[in-house]
C-alpha cells in the first residue's frame, strides 16, 4: 500500500506531525524530496528520518533540486538513501565504499574540502587514489581533477600543479585508479589554518562518478632551534 505525505498549503511545506499518523509497524519506506523545486520548500529531513526509523522503516531522500543550493549532510538528515542524478557529491556504498564526485550543469565544480593545522609541520605531503567506480553504464568523459590549497578561511585557491590529472576517468564500464602525490609549495609550512581540497568540473561527456580514496596528509616535523645554555658558576663545600 502507498501513502502519499500531503503538503501543507498555500506554503506547500511538508510537515513531520502530517507524516505521524500515516506511518505503521508495517511501513517498510519513506520517500520525500529535499526540496521542492516548484516552490522552494525544504522539509525537516532529520524529523522524517527519526519518524521513520521509530517504526523500523528506511528514508530515501531526492537530494538532485537541493544539492546546487544547499550543502547536503547525510549524516545530519540520518537518511538510509540519498541520491543525486544530477551530480555532485556522494557516498557510494559499494563493496569498498567511497565518497565520490560527479561534475553536472548543476553541479560545475564539486570538491571534497579538509581543513588542516599543520603548525610545527613542513613539507606538506598529499596522496591519494582516485577511483572511476563506474564499472556500469555507458558514461564515458574526460573527467580532470585538480589539487589545490589555501592558508585561509576564504580567498581564491592555488592550483598545485603536480596534483593536476587530466583525465580520471577509463571510459564506460571501465573502472581505472589513477594514484596522486603532490608536496605542497612551503607557504603551506606551518599555518594553522590550512584548506585543501580535491576538485572537478562538468567534464566534456558524460560525467562519470570518481571518488578520492586513501587520502593522506603529513608532513615533516619542524626543527627547533636550540638556544646555547647559560652557564653559571656553582660553589660547593664539602665538609667531613
Amino acid at each position: 500500500m502507498v501513502k502519499v505525505w500531503r503538503a501543507r498549503w498555500p506554503e506547500g511545506r511538508l510537515e513531520p506531525a502530517d507524516l505521524r499518523p500515516l506511518l505503521t509497524p508495517r511501513t517498510r519506506l519513506v520517500a520525500l524530496t529535499a526540496a521542492a523545486n516548484s516552490v522552494g520548500t525544504a522539509p525537516d529531513v532529520a524529523a522524517a528520518a527519526e519518524l521513520a526509523h521509530s517504526v523500523g522503516a528506511w528514508l530515501i531522500v531526492d537530494a538532485v533540486h537541493s544539492s546546487p543550493h544547499l550543502l547536503p549532510d547525510v549524516k545530519a538528515w540520518g537518511t538510509d538513501f540519498a541520491t543525486f542524478f544530477t551530480g555532485g557529491v556522494t557516498e557510494w556504498e559499494i563493496t569498498d565504499p567511497v565518497v565520490a564526485l560527479n561534475g553536472s550543469g548543476t553541479a560545475d565544480a564539486p570538491y571534497l574540502q579538509m581543513h588542516i593545522n599543520s603548525t610545527g609541520f613542513t613539507d606538506i605531503t598529499v596522496s591519494y587514489l582516485l577511483r572511476d567506480i563506474e564499472d556500469f553504464g555507458t558514461d564515458n568523459s574526460v573527467q580532470p581533477f585538480a589539487l589545490q590549497y589555501r592558508t585561509s578561511t576564504s580567498g581564491p585557491w592555488t592550483n598545485v600543479p603536480a596534483g593536476f590529472v587530466a583525465d580520471a576517468s577509463a571510459g564506460p564500464a571501465l573502472p581505472l585508479d589513477t594514484p596522486v602525490l603532490a608536496v605542497l609549495p612551503s607557504d603551506a609550512n606551518e599555518q594553522p589554518t590550512l584548506q585543501i581540497r580535491i576538485i572537478t568540473t562538468n567534464a566534456i561527456g558524460n560525467d562519470e562518478w570518481v571518488g578520492p580514496d586513501n587520502i593522506s596528509v603529513t608532513g615533516t616535523p619542524a626543527l627547533v632551534p636550540v638556544h646555547p645554555s647559560t652557564w653559571g658558576t656553582v660553589k660547593a663545600r664539602f665538609e667531613k
